[in-house]
């Protein structure tokens, strides 16, 4: 993670417009603190894992925004496809990353597509409840950080699911999450504790707890955090 995620969200509990709206004014105002300035520690530490010998693989980073894993896979010859909700976040990887883009539109949700023009990293920009494997195939590499830990407690089981719907057979999934225990901080990153993600995934695939370690003190939780790097291979 970066620094502390603001406290000046409450956790939503809408849908449609209004997380559109809620979203789009953090992404507005630059209330963006999970935003890295570089590709985050965990797959810099362990990229060999992650990228599990894989060769021109098909990399799926969900609720993307424009993280810099984004050019990273990229440039390790690989196919990325990220799913962004907010366009302005999805269109400002570009501009910031100075790839030559051209945007086009997804054939099963119509939904606006930023993409390089060897189409080799695509952007959807839509809901990650609404993407699915005919919009893109299926995946051999997952990114997830930031995402599991975004959506609401009770939409975990829908995400997890369309997860892995999209993997594609012998996949290299890595999960990062974040635990603590302080039932009044309702901001983000949301707390996923381990038996949550046995529960979320166990079932699907082999999981392994890579790595464990404990975040610096953040103003806004009371009890001390930790992040875990998950690896899921099927």
């Amino acid at each position: 993670m970066g620094n502390c995620w603001s406290s000046s969200c409450k956790r939503p509990v809408f849908v449609g417009r209004d997380q559109r709206e809620f979203w789009f004014n953090r992404w507005k105002t630059g209330d963006t603190p999970w935003q890295t300035q570089g590709i985050h520690r965990l797959l810099e530490q362990h990229q060999e894992l992650v990228l599990a010998g894989k060769q021109n693989a098909r990399v799926f980073i969900p609720l993307c925004g424009n993280a810099h894993e984004l050019l990273w896979f990229y440039r390790h010859a690989h196919n990325v496809i990220g799913v962004e909700y907010i366009e302005k976040s999805a269109s400002e990887f570009f501009t910031e990353s100075g790839l030559p883009f051209e945007e086009t539109t997804c054939h099963v949700l119509k939904c606006k597509v930023f993409r390089t023009l060897d189409h080799r990293l695509q952007i959807f920009v839509c809901s990650i409840f609404e993407f699915n494997r005919n919009c893109a195939g299926t995946m051999d590499i997952v990114w997830d950080r930031g995402a599991l830990v975004a959506v609401n407690d009770d939409e975990r089981p829908r995400y997890a699911s369309i997860m892995k719907s999209l993997l594609s057979p012998g996949f290299s999934y890595a999960l990062c999450t974040v635990v603590y225990n302080d039932p009044s901080f309702k901001g983000f990153p949301r707390s996923v504790p381990d038996d949550e993600v046995m529960k979320l995934f166990g079932d699907f695939m082999k999981l392994t707890k890579v790595t464990q370690s404990e975040e610096e003190k953040r103003r806004h939780i009371s009890s001390g955090i930790v992040e875990t790097l998950w690896h899921g291979t099927g």
